[in-house]
């Protein structure tokens, strides 16, 4: 391969690589703004979902106390994996959800819908992962 070859060939795989530089640029700067694009992009949910996904939700049919059942969602294609869908700002909408963000232990960030004055509430839990953020676990509280 000629020199001229070589530095073509370079220039145009790195231009196709995921540099920190580019991978930090495609996620926005602060976690609202994070948010705003994962619930508007399904490409980017699916590129910032960390499967197997962590899973709970609450049981009240089986006992006499509701008690949290843990789960694993391996993928998009798991039968579980519905129940985790983030709602569209349609749904929310609809629904009359209430989206809350707030930080939890060990630099996590929980972003709660919940129907006031129902027992409806679900959380995704995000961690950050390299230059941008994660949906690492998500919990029906729901009873």
């Amino acid at each position: 391969m000629k020199f001229q070859q070589i530095i073509t060939l370079f220039f145009a795989l790195s231009a196709s690589m995921p540099w920190p530089a580019q991978a930090a640029a495609a996620c926005p700067a602060d976690f609202k703004a994070f948010v705003g694009k994962f619930e508007s992009d399904p490409a980017f949910q699916r590129k910032h979902t960390r499967f197997p996904l962590a899973a709970s939700r609450i049981d009240n049919q089986s006992q006499d106390e509701p008690f949290e059942v843990k789960y694993v969602i391996q993928d998009t294609s798991d039968k579980d994996a519905q129940r985790a869908t983030w709602p569209t700002r349609a749904r929310q909408a609809s629904a009359g959800l209430k989206r809350t963000i707030a930080p939890e232990p060990g630099g996590v960030r929980a972003v709660t819908f919940s129907q006031p004055g129902t027992d409806y509430m679900f959380s995704f839990y995000f961690k950050k992962a390299g230059a941008c953020w994660a949906l690492v676990r998500f919990a029906d509280h729901s009873l």
